[in-house]
């Protein structure tokens, strides 16, 4: 099992995915021939965790855009821990977690990258499967297949600068998103109440939102 944390920027470029293994260790031959900057790791479900995602988050992007005009903007959805938090107001970061059940209308990534994205995905594999005669894949076999996809996406940006803007993040805009779309059922909190709905203060300006990601 495998999981793949994608992250991308108004701009149309991405970050170097880092990719989640179900198993206890880190086999060598499992990190070779992915995407250059590829983070990888393991854990008991093969899920994100909370601790996958302060790894990322520090080790990461952090340094991803350590020389990018700051503030940047960071929209997630999903974990988020008091290390992470700290890490991000440390480095000029506004981290704004999209509210629960929101990611459909509110991730760019959701919105119109996945898409494609899995259609493409299909098409790596049915040539592997073909060209290998294999049923499945294989650990060792994944970051080759990963870059292959990453490089049609890298080839494709208009998909991931869509989705930002029917997202109405970049350029900000609160009417591209239908009221009937985005129920949200709980209280949006101030980030240092380190709660996975919580929203910091974002900008709508429009060279700085181009460092969103």
């Amino acid at each position: 099992m495998f999981t793949v944390l994608f992250c991308g920027n108004a701009a149309g470029g991405y970050l170097p995915p880092f990719v989640v293994y179900k198993a206890k260790f880190l086999n060598s031959n499992w990190v070779t021939g992915g995407p250059p900057g590829t983070m990888y790791t393991t854990t008991k479900s093969g899920w994100i965790e909370n601790t996958v995602f302060e790894e990322w988050m520090i080790n990461g992007f952090i340094p991803h855009v350590e020389n990018k005009p700051k503030p940047v903007v960071l929209f997630f959805d999903g974990h988020l821990t008091a290390k992470s938090i700290m890490a991000a107001k440390e480095a000029n970061i506004k981290a704004i977690c999209l509210p629960t059940h929101t990611s459909g209308a509110l991730q760019p990534l959701d919105v119109s990258v996945f898409k494609p994205m899995k259609s493409k995905w299909r098409k790596i594999l049915n040539e592997f499967f073909r060209e290998s005669d294999m049923s499945n894949v294989k650990k060792e076999h994944f970051p080759v297949l990963l870059k292959k996809v990453m490089k049609y996406m890298k080839e494709h940006p208009g998909h991931l600068t869509n989705g930002f803007d029917k997202a109405g993040l970049c350029p900000l805009n609160r009417d591209m998103v239908p009221g009937a779309k985005v129920m949200l059922t709980e209280t949006v909190k101030p980030i240092d109440d380190d709660s996975c709905s919580s929203v910091e203060s974002s900008t709508d300006d429009k060279k700085n939102c181009r460092n969103q990601e």
